[in-house]
């Protein structure tokens, strides 16, 4: 097979895999975070392809971090599908560039299809298919081309090739920098297949091709370096005033307790579990990943395995494709270390260290083949099915969170025109979602507003009904929210540092614009809107293009025949994530930002703390029974004081919750009390002032008929 019918295997056969994890979905998912940041300033201020090196800012050492949303938005300011086509591509590109590479590392064709579709399939990762990732993505993807089209240029000994190859890793470097441990790709695939003496004897001949590739980085340290003196970077805030060489002292340990622990085992793991427990139909998993095994076959079915002369080098060359991918996935995640805030999450943090563990399994893949062929097949099967699972499960959770925001925008947009006159935009919002990172915090929700409207607002207010909590600040950095409340003649929002009445922001009802969102989520609708309502409906200017591409929901979905409906059920489980790092937005008030703490090796559980003397969460269930059986799970209390003097009340009926253990209780509901709409579970405690002003962090709760197993 020549170099070029391989080329367009590999562009099929991932090309099929990227459709796959598209195909119950279409191109309904919208933005989540800063998308909407960068939509919003897009359209007020046009769309920015490079930093201001200039008058530099915070984000200068990526200066071409913001391109890919710039040409998202170039490409179609009007909708999410350039955004779409834009990620599947750079998926599309990741894949065939990893097939390059582990094809060159071990001659196997068939083991190099499996890992170019491994590699957009690898579970590891928890932000690879949302938007905000973009950037990333398209990072790797040019950073593993690079290499790919460098050891292309060492086989050949091209040195015109290897600058277009130096020229695409630098751009790479620009966009993000963690694409610095890329450069070190080519070295060690040389080495997996050649060997150590076979490696160092290459370098000598090629030592104007190594010059022209290390010059490349070099030349991204020097700007980086130079401009680290000039401002304080996003990179060098994460240290805290620490030297890097003090802190990776602190946290190199973490390299194999949590970086390569999850990149080679502990994502699998997750994958697995999540297969067996989210799924309502296995049916479009197990089909699709059998029709990417076909596809592998059938691309693969008349290359050899491995072009090896003899078992004893075959065998050493899988130890220095094992180690060599070992090595490459701890240098993909070693960025991390420098900033403990990212290692407690998996979104964005595996994306570089996923192709060492690509071409470590892959080793361990060829490994079973010599043994068994049946064995490695039977294997790869099974990692191209777990890892299937896990992406369309990613995909579901960010646009089942894409539902709620288009949800709560669509009723804003269809009541409010957009014309502020230099008011102030406040937001009641009775659904209890708004001003969390997750649905909207408020500078996110004035910037997605802006994309809508064309135009800047003057401000925007979040306060959330009936508990009447402000949403004051962008992140959650204090313990407590502040408070709002409505006079006569203003509305009044007061911080937790400034709670008198005398102090606080005022904003005069002259010249504030409400908007009341129920509890339900619904915006009760103003006649004198009615002919702006049916120009959103048929109208071809942008706002009206924007809402119905945007806003309208999805025609193409058929998440409901994989993962289920998501309305009321007869039981309820209420938690604030259930796999490390894929946040749930907690509808309610009164708590932190989610937090995950690791109980095992494996094993990684959310919790949020209460910041006041009561919060409350809201949800909807189908009661099926006289009684109900609710059970609470708590991480741990500020004090035993606070653990005392717990109380729940559920829908304003309190519950006797009895101790079963020191963080767990349990009490009978009466199913009375319960409705289909609208149960509000609240949690009254103390705040302890000798640890943050905190009171307790919850787990968990859930609500079972009597008699059934929890």
């Amino acid at each position: 097979m020549s170099a070029r019918q391989r080329t367009w295997v590999f562009l099929a056969v991932v090309l099929v895999c990227v459709l796959a994890i598209w195909l119950p979905f279409g191109f309904g998912t919208t933005g989540l975070i800063e998308e909407w940041q960068e939509l919003g300033n897009s359209t007020v201020d046009g769309p920015v392809f490079f930093a201001d090196i200039v008058h530099p800012t915070a984000d200068v050492l990526r200066p071409l971090g913001r391109s890919p949303f710039a040409v998202a938005y170039l490409l179609g300011p009007d909708s999410f599908v350039s955004w779409h086509l834009l990620l599947m591509l750079a998926l599309v590109v990741k894949g065939c560039a990893s097939g390059q590479l582990a094809y060159r590392a071990t001659g196997s064709f068939a083991a190099a299809l499996v890992a170019a579709v491994l590699i957009v399939l690898y579970p590891a990762d928890t932000m690879q298919l949302a938007f905000r990732a973009l950037h990333i993505n398209w990072s790797l993807s040019l950073a593993l081309l690079a290499c790919s089209i460098y050891v292309y240029a060492w086989d050949r000994r091209r040195p015109a090739v290897a600058v277009v190859a130096a020229a695409t890793g630098l751009l790479a470097v620009l966009i993000y920098e963690a694409a610095l441990t890329c450069f070190a790709i080519p070295f060690l695939v040389v080495f997996s297949r050649d060997g150590l003496r076979g490696f160092l004897s290459g370098l000598r001949d090629r030592i104007g091709l190594l010059w022209i590739w290390t010059t490349a980085a070099a030349a991204y340290l020097v700007y980086a370096v130079w401009m680290s003196g000039r401002v304080v970077s996003y990179q060098a805030s994460l240290l805290s005033g620490r030297s890097p060489g003090s802190l990776l002292t602190q946290t190199l340990p973490q390299l194999f307790t949590v970086g390569l622990n999850r990149a080679t085992l502990g994502g699998w793991l997750d994958a697995a579990q999540m297969v067996a427990s989210e799924y309502r139909s296995l049916a479009y998993p197990v089909v699709a990943a059998l029709v990417l095994a076909g596809a592998v076959w059938a691309g693969s079915r008349k290359s050899a395995l491995v072009d090896a002369p003899s078992h004893r080098s075959r065998m050493l060359a899988l130890v220095r494709l094992a180690g060599s991918g070992l090595a490459l996935s701890a240098a993909g995640y070693l960025p991390y270390l420098l900033s403990p805030a990212h290692m407690a999450i998996s979104q964005r943090t595996y994306l570089f260290a996923s192709f060492g563990a690509v071409l470590l399994w892959t080793a361990v893949l060829l490994g079973m083949a010599f043994v068994s062929r049946l064995l490695a097949a039977s294997c790869a099967v099974a990692l191209l099915f777990l890892g299937l699972g896990a992406q369309l499960l990613q995909f579901d959770h960010y646009s089942r969170i894409a539902d709620v925001q288009r949800s709560l925008l669509r009723e804003i947009v269809r009541n409010f025109d957009g014309d502020v006159g230099g008011k102030t935009l406040v937001v009641v919002d009775g659904s209890n979602y708004l001003g969390q990172t997750w649905v909207f915090l408020p500078i996110n929700l004035r910037l997605a507003l802006e994309y809508f409207y064309q135009h800047r607002l003057n401000g925007i207010e979040i306060c959330r009904a009936p508990s009447m909590e402000w949403v004051w600040q962008n992140v959650n950095l204090l313990p407590q929210r502040g408070t709002c409340s409505e006079t006569q003649t203003e509305w009044v929002f007061h911080t937790a540092e400034e709670p008198t009445e005398a102090s606080g922001k005022r904003v005069a009802k002259d010249s504030a614009i409400v908007i009341r969102i129920g509890a339900d989520g619904r915006i009760a609708g103003d006649p004198r809107l009615d002919a702006y309502r049916k120009e959103l409906q048929s109208g071809s200017d942008k706002l009206a293009l924007r809402y119905r591409n945007v806003l309208a929901p999805p025609a193409w979905d058929h998440r409901e025949a994989i993962f289920g409906a998501t309305g009321a059920g007869h039981a309820y489980f209420a938690s604030f994530g259930r796999w490390w790092s894929m946040d749930l937005p907690a509808r309610g008030y009164g708590w932190r930002e989610t937090e995950w703490e690791a109980t095992t090796l494996f094993k990684h559980v959310t919790s949020a703390w209460q910041t006041g003397t009561k919060a409350g969460l809201y949800f909807d269930l189908d009661p099926s029974a006289e009684s109900y059986r609710l059970h609470v799970r708590f991480a741990m209390f500020a004090s035993d004081r606070v653990h005392d003097a717990v109380r729940i009340t559920l829908n304003d009926s309190a519950i006797d919750c009895r101790w079963t253990s020191f963080r767990e209780c349990e009490g009978r509901v009466d199913a009375g009390i319960l409705r289909k709409v609208g149960n509000a579970i609240e949690f009254n405690a103390p705040t302890e002032p000798n640890y943050y002003g905190l009171s307790l962090r919850l787990v968990s709760f859930s609500l079972t008929p009597d008699g059934s197993s929890r």
